[in-house]
């Protein structure tokens, strides 16, 4: 497996931090992980084509984690030859209706694809790239899950959890991956939970949300809903994982006097190995990750 972290911030908008992202590349599939505002750039920037990407998982519906979806299947459309396979799209519901609202007959996008399938001068473009026309709309199919499910991608192993955050609102899931040995964990966001902690047991990489530094003043109505680092630091030594890459950081943790302390505030509490992502951080996901042999 190998992770990019496309966006590591939170809602705020940051040049340094775009919004929630992370593209993982696994036995032949290349699968994107929430889509946040500006995630989609980060996915150019990493060098991938989007047409190579094949399944968009989302852990929720918060803008911050799916803002860029549209971009991905527009721009993955509009720059094929017509080739392309339809792009598979996972998530709580009701992903299918708003998939429907932004690209479908009477969608947000209805003109913006019309003109491109039909105007001379975007069917001139198409045909340059190799395209036949007539050209068709953007493919995708939608499969929404609920936590508990099971689903094969290619090869792949995916379970599906129940993260805590937003819910009965939102439905919040989080994701494990399980091939070549090596199972890795993506909370999605969620807060301190016996629930999560249970699902994330054994893993060998998890990637988590670490939304504050612990003490921060935070509403008593929200503290359930995103983990403090040191609510991190415990779920990850609660499951027995042997790596924590941390995501979904405010601005708190640039300091570097911080980070400092709240590293080793951390390690006391988890014994594995800690990575602060950044955006376009890569990294090779194996068991002996946790001895720091990072390829």
């Amino acid at each position: 497996m190998h992770l990019t972290l496309l966006g590591t911030g939170t809602p705020s908008p940051s040049l340094r931090r775009r919004s929630s992202g992370a593209l993982l590349g696994v036995a032949g599939e290349t699968i994107v992980l929430d889509h946040g505002g500006g995630a989609f750039d980060r996915l150019v920037e990493s060098g991938t084509d989007p047409a190579a990407v094949t399944h968009l998982l989302i852990s929720h519906l918060h803008s911050d984690h799916t803002l860029d979806l549209a971009r991905l299947v527009l721009q993955r459309w509009d720059q094929s030859d017509g080739g392309l396979s339809p792009l598979t799209i996972i998530g709580p519901a009701p992903l299918a209706r708003i998939c429907t609202a932004l690209f479908g007959e009477g969608g947000a996008f209805e003109l913006d694809i019309r003109v491109r399938c039909e105007h001379p001068a975007s069917l001139a473009f198409y045909a340059a790239r190799g395209g036949v026309p007539p050209r068709g709309p953007p493919q995708w199919t939608v499969e929404e899950v609920i936590a508990g499910a099971r689903i094969k991608i290619g090869s792949v192993a995916v379970r599906v959890g129940a993260a805590q955050h937003m819910e009965p609102i939102l439905e919040c899931l989080c994701y494990c991956f399980e091939a070549n040995g090596t199972a890795f964990v993506y909370s999605g966001d969620t807060g301190y939970s016996k629930d999560f902690i249970a699902f994330a047991k054994g893993c060998d990489v998890l990637l988590a949300m670490c939304q504050y530094l612990d003490g921060t003043p935070v509403p008593q109505l929200a503290r359930a809903t995103a983990a403090s680092h040191l609510e991190v630091a415990r779920m990850a030594a609660a499951a027995g994982t042997r790596t924590l890459v941390l995501t979904h950081l405010s601005e708190q943790f640039d300091d570097p006097l911080v980070r400092a302390r709240a590293h080793k505030e951390m390690a006391d509490i988890f014994s594995g190995t800690i990575v602060w992502g950044e955006d376009l951080m890569r990294l090779s996901l194996h068991g002996s990750m946790a001895e720091g042999r990072f390829r």
